[in-house]
């Protein structure tokens, strides 16, 4: 799941951040993804990175609360502890919300095909093995 988060956010950041109009309909058209699927997939990504940066935000201070404790008494206190955990299941939620979004976008053959990609954890520049 972290690989599949990790590929939304950067893609993300390439859909909402500089690329031209041009390249994103050719991106689109490359790919053989119908334009509302595409648009779709943009929204579902930028929204994803928006509630990210939001947890971030969150969580930094929290990891830094634990590491003066640790650095103080040799330990996270169990309130702290908690929340932590509370912040790491918020975020994989949004992140299975997300991945579930995706799926509804794509269908099911699509996303399925995708998700084998990622999960193979090849270059995106490799070329496919010969069948």
């Amino acid at each position: 799941m972290r690989a599949f988060a990790r590929l939304i956010s950067i893609l993300a950041g390439l859909g909402v951040c500089g690329f031209c109009q041009s390249n994103e309909y050719a991106f689109a058209r490359s790919a053989t993804i119908h334009q509302s699927v595409y648009l779709n997939f943009l929204k579902i990504t930028a929204d994803l990175a928006a509630e990210s940066h939001v947890l971030d935000k969150e969580v930094r201070p929290l990891m830094l609360e634990a590491r003066m404790q640790v650095v103080e008494s040799g330990a996270v206190s169990q309130p702290l502890q908690a929340r932590l955990r509370d912040v790491e299941d918020q975020w994989a939620r949004t992140v299975q919300d997300h991945v579930e979004q995706l799926r509804i976008a794509f269908g099911e053959g699509r996303f399925r095909t995708l998700d084998e990609f990622i999960q193979a954890g090849r270059s995106m520049y490799q070329k496919p093995a010969q069948r």
